[in-house]
């Protein structure tokens, strides 16, 4: 019997408010609050991070922060396949994890969340699911997840007792023979939730997943066409050769798709260029309900000739040192190299050397998205990055960003470079940071935050 290989490439490179009763009030109050800095008084706990090796907190590359509902911080380091465990007063509480496919093992950690439960959810796309960790972390189960119905990207949330939430990420999908048709990106990306709950059993795997909301993905110029992209040999005999639909860099200041799930459930999604936020109720599926808006009259900045100059000189940059845009490469169903399969060292060469020829044509965005990040906090208050501008070498510069009540109002605009948002929000105010310092070192910064 043939077995035909299929390779996945994921390229890893984001005012009508909702309640009120008092429309001039709350007209009122929003621009009061518009043209009031927030100041955010923030009282720093403890770090965690050595520049020493050896330690515990030697760490690699941290991927994920989250919370537990006592208040320990989960630190995920994915190069080296560990999570640590800290106390809300920093001390260290334990570590686990290790390479591996077996039970309580890592091969590709992408992000985690925490469930109402206390238990740790962990997407692993290595080995093709979610890993459910007890609090302390102990291995409880392990949930398969079908890559055919997309990969979560590493922002996980928690969604209902037993479910989890994300955006889709792109995946490329290449059979040998079969030659992709060019610029089939859908203009949609899916926000899903997949349902946890081990009553499913392994026969469940296709229907974990419910699509909660379709949000808008810009369409692709018509002349971004992917090239051409030889696999080496199949199992079926002669070299295969493909075209990679849509290119392999993403357009450049596209606007992303930024999602948060409230602490009452619902779900909170930006994804136009202008400052507008959907909040759809808990329960929604297939994006079925008229969903409420917040929307502010701060108008995306137009896109020009030198806008586009310093973006393609950064991605270059980057690329040249190993820190720009990246990919993953998996294989199933065909060995590799010599195998008989696609030779992947072989294929990474030969997409990092057409992400180079891509970079001179690199399609751009007409303009720069308002909203650059999305998140809420454990009192259910939005936290909304906007855009500061094109900045060398750092791309999209960190703006304002603007603290949103739970029924929508705008408590506050903290100014830009005084405060970012946090990366992991905790219950009584808590919050952690993902930091460097001077030697490049990174470290996790946790602290309470005090809102008026």
């Amino acid at each position: 019997m043939r077995t035909t290989a299929l390779l996945f490439i994921l390229l890893v490179s984001t005012l009508t408010a909702c309640g009120g009763s008092d429309p001039d009030r709350r007209s009122r109050a929003q621009d009061d609050a518009a043209s009031s800095p927030l100041q955010i008084p923030v009282d720093t706990l403890f770090r965690v991070g050595s520049v020493e090796g050896g330690t515990w907190d030697s760490f690699f590359r941290i991927q994920s922060l989250a919370f537990g509902p006592d208040g320990s911080l989960y630190i995920l380091d994915a190069p080296q396949h560990r999570i640590h465990r800290v106390a809300p007063d920093g001390t260290h509480l334990g570590s686990f994890g290790r390479q591996g496919s077996g039970p309580g093992e890592f091969q590709t950690p992408l992000g985690m969340a925490v469930l109402p439960s206390g238990d740790l959810v962990v997407l692993d796309l290595g080995n093709n699911g979610f890993q459910i960790r007890a609090a302390d972390g102990t291995w409880l189960r392990d949930v398969p997840l079908d890559p055919t119905q997309g990969i979560l990207t590493s922002a996980l949330h928690a969604f209902g007792d037993q479910g989890v939430a994300g955006v889709a990420a792109t995946m490329i999908r290449m059979v040998p023979g079969e030659a992709m048709a060019s610029n089939v990106a859908p203009s949609t990306v899916p926000i899903r939730r997949w349902n946890l709950d081990d009553g499913l059993g392994s026969s469940g795997v296709t229907e974990r997943a419910t699509t909660l909301v379709e949000a808008w993905r810009p369409a692709p110029p018509p002349s971004a066409n992917g090239p051409a992209i030889s696999i080496g040999q199949g199992q079926g005999g002669g070299a295969r050769t493909v075209q990679i639909g849509g290119g392999l860099l993403p357009m450049a200041f596209a606007p992303g798709v930024h999602m948060a799930v409230l602490a009452d459930g619902r779900l909170a999604v930006a994804d136009t260029s202008s400052y507008r936020i959907r909040i759809y109720p808990a329960d929604v599926v297939e994006g079925d309900a008229n969903p409420a808006e917040i929307q502010r009259p701060i108008a995306p900045r137009p896109v020009g000739p030198a806008e586009q100059e310093a973006e393609r000189a950064r991605r270059l940059a980057e690329l040249d040192s190993g820190v720009g845009a990246s990919f993953q490469i998996r294989v199933q169903g065909g060995g590799s190299g010599g195998g008989g399969g696609p030779d992947v060292e072989a294929i990474q060469a030969q997409l990092l050397a057409s992400m180079r020829e891509q970079m001179a044509s690199l399609h751009f965005w007409h303009e720069i998205p308002v909203i650059t990040g999305l998140r809420a906090d454990a009192e259910g208050r939005l936290w909304v990055s906007r855009s500061g501008g094109v900045g060398t070498p750092a791309g999209i510069t960190p703006g304002p960003v603007d603290v949103l009540l739970p029924d929508g109002m705008l408590l506050g605009t903290v100014p830009a470079g005084q405060l970012r948002t946090p990366d992991a929000f905790g219950p009584g105010g808590l919050a952690a940071w993902i930091e460097r310092d001077e030697l490049d070192v990174p470290f996790v910064h946790v602290a309470r935050i005090r809102l008026p």
